[in-house]
């Protein structure tokens, strides 16, 4: 009969001693062959846990196997032949069991070496014991990888308790991918990948998308930072990058040093590759550009304003094109409105708000348009802050501590969400007020580039620059360089349509509210 052999390990490491080669080349597996006349025409394998069922995707060799027994590629009958119930999976009794019979359903006979048997339709027809001896292999399976897992869990708890009385702790597969290791109480780390991740952040923060890193990365033909050393595979998802795989690192929180294992947290656990600074003011990045970024697909750029740019009752007011007298306008209109939440429905003509903010913001000398820096008090406010969250994390463990004097649980719930709801906002104002601190530096790089767009390297060129505003605006390239600068000046601009009128917020604080037309 022609057989599919297959053979699994549940690990790399497995993989290069003799796990596959075993069960393929064994005393009792050539010997099972022979005694049963088995052609065998494929050997498959597969290097993965099958606790959950894993090794049954339709990507594995395995669910391939079945999709082509169920599609009529592979013609039945045919035997697939495993060392033991192990190889074919340890996932839920039932699953196992249910995926068993439904191979035997489809004429395929299943052959088991540690049984010495072959199991086909006719054979459970004629003894039905042998399905309670499948079930009792598979059960035992099961509960052997519950075992490990066990094990595994009992470790984990054992690095976690190491780790909160101060010592360092080598986490493995929950450690980020660029700690690679500990070695005299020093974490090891991945120079080559550290040198990437620095690489990412360089370009995001001149101005690069994404997607335009993902395409670079592509080119050069960089390694990913998820690809397994110890498993090697050629799956697009994992060797190829994408502009999520550039976010992915770009959030990933532990380049500041912070660790976050179970119950277990810590601000400077792992060694800062990024600075908070430079961490936070990407965060910043990011979330202004999942409002600013794109346009239309030949490369305009509706609405420069786009992210900060409201209608009075609060929702976001939108760019639309429509066509008047064979000539192309854009129009701006709350969003809202469009589904009747909002009842003003009046539009503008997006080129004449922006004609008038940027001939009052040229009226303005580059001095104002700066954040004013704050005096070092901040720094006591940030001192401050800090203490409050100390605060915060001694009354969550002494809560915790307390949990077995507390009967009543409800209560102990709806404190602990009341410390952590406290310690979640102390976090958002002090990386808030650190992130202020920063302000003052980076927004006269903000001005400076505003001042190139407006062809003025001083405030006389700038005044003089208003004359050509309606022509630079025309120019895709400059909205571009103004929709990415605008929020580094502007902090928000609030439309009321009805009345023609609005109010632009720039990010030192200043105000100025302006009425069409008067």
């Amino acid at each position: 009969m022609k057989t599919y052999l297959y053979n699994r390990v549940s690990s790399g490491k497995q993989s290069k001693k003799d796990g596959l080669i075993r069960q393929s080349e064994s005393t009792d597996v050539l010997e099972f062959i022979k005694t049963h006349k088995l052609q065998v025409v494929q050997t498959m394998e597969y290097v993965g846990s099958s606790f959950c069922g894993k090794n049954f995707d339709s990507e594995t060799v395995l669910g391939k196997f079945i999709d082509e027994v169920k599609s009529g590629k592979i013609v039945t009958p045919v035997c697939l032949c495993f060392e033991n119930w192990d190889r074919f999976g340890r996932d839920i009794e039932w699953k196992n069991t249910k995926r068993f019979l439904d191979l035997i359903d489809v004429n395929v006979s299943i052959g088991v070496v540690s049984m010495n048997i072959i199991i086909d339709q006719n054979s459970l027809a004629k003894n039905s014991d042998i399905l309670q001896l499948v079930v009792n292999d598979i059960q035992r399976a099961r509960k052997e990888s519950q075992r490990k897992s066990g094990f595994s869990k009992r470790n984990l708890l054992v690095k976690l308790a190491n780790a909160k009385s101060g010592q360092k702790v080598y986490f493995g597969g929950q450690s980020p991918r660029w700690i690679i290791g500990l070695k005299s109480n020093e974490f090891t780390r991945d120079e080559q990948m550290l040198k990437d991740i620095h690489n990412i952040f360089n370009l995001y923060l001149e101005g690069n998308s994404c997607v335009g890193i993902a395409k670079m990365l592509n080119a050069e033909r960089k390694e990913t930072l998820g690809v397994s050393r110890k498993n090697p595979t050629n799956k697009e998802s994992k060797t190829h990058w994408f502009n999520t795989t550039v976010r992915n690192v770009l959030t990933h929180k532990s380049l500041t040093g912070w660790c976050k294992v179970n119950d277990f947290e810590s601000d400077n656990y792992y060694p800062e590759i990024i600075s908070p600074t430079i961490f936070l003011k990407v965060q910043k990045l990011i979330a202004q550009n999942a409002e600013r970024r794109g346009g239309g697909k030949t490369g305009n750029i509706p609405n420069i304003f786009r992210g900060i740019l409201y209608c009075k009752c609060g929702g976001k007011i939108s760019a639309r094109k429509a066509r008047v007298k064979e000539h192309d306008y854009n129009y701006m209109a709350c969003r809202r409105s469009q589904v009747n939440i909002c009842k003003d429905k009046t539009i503008w003509k997006m080129n004449e708000l922006e004609e008038t903010i940027f001939a009052f913001i040229l009226e303005k000398t580059p001095d104002e348009m700066l954040v004013k820096a704050k005096p070092n008090s901040n720094d006591a406010v940030i001192a401050k802050l800090k203490l409050e969250l100390n605060s915060a994390n001694i009354a969550i463990k002494t809560t915790l501590a307390l949990i077995d004097d507390i009967k009543d649980m409800p209560e102990l719930k709806t404190k602990l969400s009341e410390l952590n709801e406290r310690k979640r906002l102390l976090n958002e104002k002090i990386a808030s007020e650190e992130l202020m601190n920063n302000v003052a530096k980076e927004n006269p790089i903000a001005v400076a580039s505003f001042k190139e767009l407006m062809q003025g390297s001083n405030h006389d060129a700038l005044s003089d620059a208003a004359d050509s505003i309606h022509t630079r605006l025309l120019d895709n390239k400059i909205r571009k360089g103004l929709r990415d600068v605008m929020p580094e000046i502007i902090h928000r601009i609030t439309c009321d349509l009805k009345k023609w009128e609005f109010d632009v917020e720039f990010v030192n604080g200043t105000k100025k509210h302006y009425l069409f037309y008067a």
